[in-house]
């Protein structure tokens, strides 16, 4: 955990061992996606004989497959450690024990979070301690971390591990036709998916000549995102980014809150 998230007082040990088990697994990521700031590019031509269309599909090196379960040990981790949050404050107000509904609520809603609290999430937990996590909500905010963090962790634990794939920002290729260049094109500010239609065009294959052999190549900078898809999620999510805003919310502005309520 950072400096500024570290408890005057009191044990906070079990919740600083998982944010340092996430800042670990977020530094493999890292490292990870350094390796597509300079990827090679390619853009088949595509033709689609059920729709009778063609078009050019970007082609982005694939994230390796063990990324995803590093990812999914972060989220884990990140998202495990609120709920021992909420485990130590039960614990350090007495006579009440946790239990097994006890846990730390992300709601969207004040209306979800009253729910949360009926079913028994914040039972044992000081009054002062259940407004401070009510203050912590991300009630309307769809780029909220806890937000963030909810809907990654249940995409992750509910659908597949498959959460990331590589998305390019800048993209500079050449267009060859008989072993010649006849166009350069640059594309800077602009974001591609692997498996993307390029400029999301398409032309009818009555217009294509079927000896039609075009080669486009060329170099992008790339980094992985978030594929997982939700009313909450943007389609080019940085996986980075999203995880380091994550971890700097729990520690510096979630851990803190919690400093007078666990001794």
């Amino acid at each position: 955990m950072g400096e500024n998230a570290r408890s005057p007082g009191g044990s906070l040990q079990s919740v600083s061992l998982k944010l340092k088990r996430a800042a670990t697994h977020l530094r493999e990521i890292k490292s990870i996606d350094a390796t597509f700031a300079n990827v090679q590019l390619t853009m088949p031509f595509i033709r689609d004989q059920e729709r009778r269309v063609g078009y050019f599909e970007v082609k982005l090196p694939d994230p390796p497959e063990a990324v995803s379960p590093v990812v999914g040990d972060c989220l884990h981790n990140l998202r495990s450690s609120l709920d021992y949050l909420i485990w130590q404050t039960v614990r350090s107000n007495p006579p009440h024990t946790p239990g097994r509904k006890n846990m730390f609520p992300i709601c969207r809603s004040q209306t979800a979070f009253d729910d949360q609290v009926r079913r028994g999430r914040l039972d044992g937990v000081p009054q002062e301690a259940a407004a401070a996590i009510q203050s912590l909500q991300p009630f309307s905010s769809p780029g909220h971390p806890l937000t963030l963090l909810d809907d990654l962790y249940n995409a992750d634990k509910h659908r597949d591990l498959s959460l990331t794939v590589s998305v390019a920002s800048d993209v500079d290729v050449v267009h060859v036709r008989n072993g010649q260049v006849f166009m350069r094109t640059v594309i800077s500010g602009e974001e591609l998916r692997n498996g993307a239609v390029f400029g999301d065009m398409m032309v009818s294959l009555e217009a294509v000549p079927s000896d039609f052999k075009i080669e486009v190549v060329g170099r992008a900078a790339a980094f992985l995102a978030f594929k997982g898809r939700s009313s909450h999620l943007e389609e080019s999510l940085p996986v980075v980014q999203t995880l380091e805003e994550i971890l700097s919310f729990l520690e510096n502005s979630v851990v803190p809150s919690f400093w007078a309520f666990i001794r």
